[in-house]
């Protein structure tokens, strides 16, 4: 009986974990989509070089 139970456990952990997993991996997909937009969007500002708003973050 003790074995099951603790088989029991095993999986609710194992499932737990995957769940969390599949968290990190969506939200690493959806900041990779947003950081994408930005890009896009800095993109459009005309009249700057690429490196122009990188360089007004570091002062």
């Amino acid at each position: 009986m003790s074995n099951i139970l603790s088989l029991m456990c095993l999986i609710t952990e194992c499932q737990q974990s995957l769940r969390n997993l599949a968290g990190m991996i969506r939200n690493m997909s959806s900041n990779r989509l947003a950081n994408h937009k930005q890009r896009a969007a800095l993109g459009q500002h005309t009249g700057r070089k690429k490196g122009d708003f990188i360089q007004s973050l570091s002062r």
